[in-house]
């Protein structure tokens, strides 16, 4: 069932609430009756010497659903699979289940899900199957005991001969079980997202359905449904499976335009139309060299490094091939260097930045990782470009003084004077990180000016100047603004701190705005819809995240339509350690709702600390509750949707677009974010001070700490935000209220 990967123990509590559980449909006909397909014409020597996993899913500890009158899913899904094992073995495949008893893979540890997936993973990689097969069985939800349908999932990553096989699973299956409603979709389960091999993942049938229920009780239902898996492998097989011989080029090759060539086995037909050929990113425009010998070349010379090619076909009975992978690496020849020093007339005491661009004889960088070395007298240093750049500091790497480098890459060399100026005209330094890493990107600004600079990949900035300037502002998102000063005998060597350093580095979240494009839902009075309001809170959520040092990135930022799929590949592409799902609906305007994925306890503790900090700083109630929408289902990490209230005017609903109401339903869910990601009190700081406005006290304004961190009025950090006077902001809120920003002389 969709539960297996968190947990299916709260269908338990589901299915057993029937009081009030509307009425079960009239039987289907022929429902779980018979075999349409006959087997006892079949040629099944299709399968003969094919590989095939079967994962019944669940098991020992793990029970799946429950039907009604007790059945269990583990068992059924495990009857299924001992039939259809016996099939494909008396036809003469390679079989291999799992497991063929009631057991688990973690000692009975109901909080070790996760382990028990992994072992039936490693169990199918280590065998390497033609197709891996999870049988299950689903439950809906919300306690529905007519609702029924067939629901096959494949890889997510997969639209090619997982795709075949689930489709070519639930055509039989709709055909042999009598449900005509059927669904195939991509899945992201564990058990599907994690397998190297073509894999499905099958929900037949809804064992919540005492129709259902009361077939598969029975061993013949099971045999019946095993011989449709049966008869779709057959079919599938029997269609056959190409497959790629090999793909190149790999490894180092030492040209530009390589030919990019495809060879498929001798086996199949393949149709020219559905050859695929990526390199990098980019599509290529395939030729045919041969029957089953494809070529294409880049449409432009490559970059020196390392390049991706991807390649898969379709034999022209329908099935496609895996897809292929191949490296290889562009390694050309040094052709041109140009050194420059940074500034040009560098302050006796001031580093200056010497930098060699290497290009190959395209113009382009050559690949990373190649060595330039300086070379001054008394003394060298070796460097390796990086986008085709080498570095080197005098006053780092090199000493004050030195009259003249030259840089030698390969056979090519250059040289530069290194000239100094007596004149105030810029001040140059380094800012780095606690950790004295340098921080690339942050902002380094003469205080009392607009001179700004940027420092680059080696914390590295240089600021022109009208004489010495006396401070610099230097800040970066997620940090605490420093003021540093110089003076003619020292350069500014300055390091940020986090505000929250107990947040790890490189941490993304996922914000998901619900809707968009066609998908509106919620349409006030004035025609403001849900999917604008999504959008407007989820854009100030991802800012608020990213001004406290956690990348945000979001599923959709214009008012486009995007899928569900594409919605979930974007959050696992980023590597996400949760995902928000931003909606709007009609209610209580005090009332939000809140819904995680049943059993997941990572969105348990997200849903609470929202609700706590939505009671805390907007004093909105919240309903916790629990839902199975694809996207929350269907991510690897934690997930939550949270509903907010619109209500029933046009008065709330032009308040609800504000930008200050749009700031305040958000600040609690970004607090409750960092609670999650381990920020505590020991972690934070607290600004205090009284805001006023026209001599009176000013509640609802914003607070930006160091032009970055973003706050309501009062206290900064987990326990010490608590803004009651918010919930009169009503009260005081003008239009144009001001940002108060508070500097770092008022942070203890």
């Amino acid at each position: 069932m969709s539960a297996m990967l968190r947990s299916s123990l709260p269908y338990l509590l589901i299915l057993t609430l029937v009081a009030c559980a509307p009425k079960p449909r009239p039987p289907l006909p022929h429902f779980y009756d018979r075999l349409e397909e006959p087997l006892d014409t079949l040629d099944a020597s299709s399968v003969a010497g094919k590989k095939i996993v079967i994962d019944p899913g669940h098991g020992g500890v793990f029970r799946g659903a429950i039907g009604l009158e007790g059945l269990d899913e583990a068992d059924v899904n495990l009857g299924v699979a001992l039939y259809l094992w016996g099939l494909l073995e008396e036809a003469g495949a390679e079989v291999h289940l799992t497991r063929k008893v009631d057991r688990d893979f973690v000692e009975g540890d109901t909080l070790a899900l996760r382990q028990d997936l992994e072992a039936r993973v490693a169990i199918a990689d280590r065998i390497a199957p033609d197709v891996f097969m999870s049988l299950h069985h689903n439950a809906d939800f919300a306690g529905d005991r007519t609702f029924n349908e067939i629901q096959i999932y494949h890889k997510i990553s997969d639209d090619g001969p997982s795709l075949d096989i689930a489709r070519i699973v639930a055509r039989h299956l709709r055909g042999n079980i009598g449900e005509t409603k059927t669904r195939v979709l991509p899945g992201n389960y564990y058990v599907l997202r994690n397998s190297k091999m073509p894999s499905v993942l099958c929900e037949p049938s809804y064992i919540s359905n005492p129709h259902v229920e009361s077939k598969l009780k029975l061993s013949d239902k099971q045999r019946l449904e095993a011989e449709v898996y049966f008869l779709a492998l057959v079919d599938y097989f029997a269609r056959g499976v190409p497959a790629i011989d090999s793909l190149g080029p790999e490894g180092l090759i030492t040209t530009a335009m390589p030919r990019i060539e495809v060879v498929f086995d001798k086996e199949a037909v393949i149709d020219l139309a559905s050859v695929t050929i990526y390199l990098d990113d980019g599509r290529l425009q395939p030729s045919k060299l041969g029957p089953n010998r494809f070529a294409a070349f880049p449409d432009e010379p490559l970059r020196g490094g390392r390049h991706t090619v991807r390649a898969a076909g379709r034999a022209v009975g329908g099935n496609s091939t895996r897809e292929a992978m191949a490296v290889f690496e562009v390694d050309l020849e040094p052709h041109v260097m140009s050194l420059r020093s940074l500034p040009d007339a560098g302050r006796p005491s001031f580093p200056q930045k010497i930098a060699a661009l290497v290009l190959d004889e395209h113009a382009h960088p050559v690949k990373d990782g190649t060595s330039v070395e300086f070379r001054w007298e008394g003394g060298h240093h070796q460097a390796e470009t990086l986008k085709g750049e080498a570095s080197l500091f005098i006053g780092r790497e090199a000493p004050f003084g030195v009259t003249g480098i030259t840089a030698l890459c390969g056979d090519i060399s250059d040289q530069v004077e290194i000239r100094t100026s007596s004149a105030d005209s810029y001040v140059s330094g380094f800012v780095f990180d606690a950790g004295n890493a340098p921080l690339e990107g942050a902002t380094v600004t003469a205080v009392g000016s607009r001179v700004s600079a940027v420092t680059d990949r080696h914390g590295f900035f240089v600021l022109t100047a009208d004489g010495t300037p006396g401070l610099f502002d230097v800040s970066k998102s997620g940090y605490r603004k420093a003021v540093t000063a110089a003076d003619n005998d020292s350069f500014p060597l300055v390091r940020l701190v986090r505000f929250y350093s107990a947040l790890g580095t490189g941490l993304t979240v996922t914000v998901d705005p619900q809707g968009g494009g066609g998908e509106t839902g919620w349409v006030g009075p004035t025609g403001i819809t849900a999917s604008d309001l999504n959008l407007q809170v989820a854009e100030r959520v991802a800012t608020l995240l990213r001004s406290a040092g956690v990348e945000a990135r979001l599923t959709r930022d214009t008012d486009h339509e995007v899928g569900g799929a594409e919605r979930v590949i974007t959050c696992e592409s980023n590597h996400s350690a949760l995902l928000i799902s931003i909606a709007h609906q009609p209610g209580d305007l005090k009332r939000l709702v809140i819904d995680h994925f049943p059993g997941s306890r990572g969105g348990t503790l997200l849903s609470g600390y929202i609700a706590d900090e939505m009671q805390d700083v907007v004093a909105y109630d919240s309903n916790i509750g629990e839902t199975a929408e694809y996207i929350i289902q269907q991510t690897s990490c934690p997930a939550v949707k949270v509903s907010f209230p619109t209500g029933s005017t046009a008065v709330h609903e032009v308040a609800l677009s504000e930008t200050f109401n749009v700031w305040t339903r958000a600040y609690p869910v970004h607090l409750a974010i960092l609670r999650f990601l381990g920020v505590d009190k020991a972690s934070t700081f607290a600004v205090s001070g009284r805001v006023t406005s026209g001599g009176k006290h000013f509640g609802g304004a914003v607070i930006t700490i160091d032009g970055s961190l973003e706050v309501l009025r009062g206290l900064l950090g987990r326990q010490e935000i608590r803004h009651r006077t918010l919930r009169q902001y009503h009260r005081y809120r003008k239009p144009g209220a001001p940002t108060i920003k508070v500097t770092d002389s008022l942070i203890p």
